[in-house]
């Protein structure tokens, strides 16, 4: 008769092929010959857990701390499914707990470090980060951990601090690089940020997007004060990485369209992707981004005519401050703006306290809500065949109507009845507002006099890039190392192969819009 180490074998060998049906025949007789066997019931807890029952799952990881108090596999389960149960507040109590009979246990101080992050208590978590230095000094993710938790704490010394201690005591882990590369480009230290950068991706390590994308801007800034004639090429470029994700495209479609955020972007999806796939109505209203992300996001046809849609810089702001910030403002912009600016998410700020912030940040990088309507049109590199006002709504209405298509308004995030009218702005925020948005109240013909409402659209020529031209013969497939190889080239951005490998690598970050 087999004895529990063959039950155990084979019900592992079953559950690492996905067998889960027979794993859990065989784990539950052998429980019955064996009851509460150590090996047994780790089994059984990883079987269930595979199944998405993490409620029995749980009963399992009970048993082993019951019956094996002296084996630190039983706590590291039970917070593991804890976890999946979405029980963060006792898995935190749990966690400690076990750190309590197991205080230098490397597997349950890495796990206290994920459920802390999960409810974002990074004091928490930056604790057990330093006992993980303290006890396995040898092991890179404690330096790694804390050095995260201390930038976004904002205490950017310390973060340097430990982790230039971590690539001392860790030399060859290119992890620490990439992490180090982030620390000093979030602290504004960007030559020491580049020297890691270079370090990782010499090693086959990608850069995270968001260290990637300071460190191009970076760059950027650098090769225009010394080349100002020399850049246009590299500008657009550029442009198009961190904006193409604002053109929908599709085969059915005649045209391409560009929508920006707060510019009835809802409505547009609802009314393209109700007349141009065969997706429902009421099952594109449920979400209108996810489906436009997912089907209007295909390789642009640059031989279609080009359209967008503008709307008076005065309102869009207002509008996107009225329904992004504060306490109660949108659950994902506002966390995103209060991480990037150091707002204290508990808190409201001011029109003056945002702008003040927009001002000082890159315009490729605000958040697109925010972010200046020449930018997220690629300007530089497109001139539509027709810009659209949403003053004036009958011409898109028109223009739609001659594609069959009918302009079904969808607005979940209206502030019109909320937000203040541009007359109603202090004179210092309206200055701010002109400061940041300039290009757009030159190139779309608004008066930046807050009490004029007239519009004289420009008279402008339809373009498209060569450079867009170069992508059609490129796969689609993004090349993240070759990407970031463009950080490293001298000079920076001037072959065209280097400026197709950006823009054929555009950043696709989804934002709610």
């Amino acid at each position: 008769m087999a004895g529990w180490k063959s039950i155990a074998d084979k019900a592992n060998n079953l559950l690492m092929s996905k067998d889960i049906v027979n794993a859990k025949h065989e784990i539950q007789a052998g429980l019955e010959r064996f009851p509460n066997q150590f090996k047994l019931l780790l089994i059984a807890t990883n079987t269930w857990r595979a199944s998405g029952n993490h409620e029995e799952a749980l009963k399992y990881a009970q048993l082993i701390k019951i019956h094996h108090p002296k084996k630190w596999q039983g706590d590291e389960l039970l917070v593991e499914t804890l976890i999946s149960l979405k029980q963060f507040d006792e898995a935190q109590e749990q966690i400690e707990i076990g750190l309590e009979k197991f205080p230098t246990q490397y597997e349950l101080l890495e796990l206290a470090i994920q459920v802390f992050r999960s409810s974002n208590d990074r004091e928490k978590s930056l604790k057990y980060a330093k006992l993980m230095i303290k006890h396995h000094p040898q092991k890179w993710k404690g330096y790694g951990r804390g050095a995260q938790d201390l930038i976004l704490l904002r205490r950017y010394n310390q973060a340097q601090k430990i982790i230039n201690q971590g690539l001392e005591n860790c030399p060859d882990e290119p992890t620490l690089s990439k992490i180090a590369a982030h620390v000093y480009s979030a602290s504004g230290k960007f030559e020491e940020s580049i020297k890691h950068a270079y370090i990782a991706h010499k090693n086959g390590v990608i850069l995270p997007r968001a260290t990637f994308n300071k460190l191009l801007i970076y760059n950027s800034n650098q090769k225009q004060k010394k080349e100002n004639q020399k850049i246009k090429n590299s500008i657009m470029a550029m442009d198009y990485y961190f904006n193409s994700r604002f053109i929908l495209s599709h085969k059915n479609m005649p045209f391409n369209f560009f929508y920006a955020p707060k510019n009835a972007c809802s409505s547009i999806k609802l009314s393209l992707l109700t007349r141009f796939t065969e997706l429902s109505r009421e099952a594109i209203k449920r979400n209108p981004h996810k489906f436009a992300d997912k089907f209007f996001k295909q390789k642009v046809d640059w031989s279609k005519e080009n359209y967008n849609l503008v709307r008076n810089p005065f309102t869009r702001f207002t509008s996107a401050f009225t329904d992004k910030c504060g306490p109660e403002g949108d659950k994902i912009v506002w966390p995103e703006l209060c991480r990037r600016y150091g707002f204290d998410e508990t808190m409201k700020i001011s029109m003056d306290q945002l702008l003040d912030a927009l001002i000082a940040d890159d315009p490729n990088l605000i958040n697109a809500h925010f972010r200046p309507q020449y930018k997220v049109f690629c300007s530089t590199m497109i001139t539509p065949l027709k810009i659209f006002y949403m003053e004036r709504m009958n011409d898109l209405i028109a223009f739609l109507e001659s594609h069959n298509t009918k302009l079904l308004r969808h607005t979940p995030h209206s502030t019109k009845a909320k937000a203040p009218k541009p007359n109603e702005l202090e004179k210092g925020v309206v200055n701010k507002i002109i400061q940041l948005y300039s290009n757009d109240f030159a190139l779309y013909g608004y008066s930046q006099d807050p009490n004029i409402k007239d519009i004289t659209p420009p008279q402008t020529i339809p373009h498209v890039s060569e450079l867009l031209a170069r992508l059609d013969s490129l796969s689609e497939s993004n090349n993240l190392n070759a990407r970031d190889s463009l950080l490293f080239e001298d000079p920076f951005l001037e072959s065209s192969l280097s400026l197709t490998t950006l823009s054929s690598n555009a950043d696709k970050q989804i934002q709610q819009t």
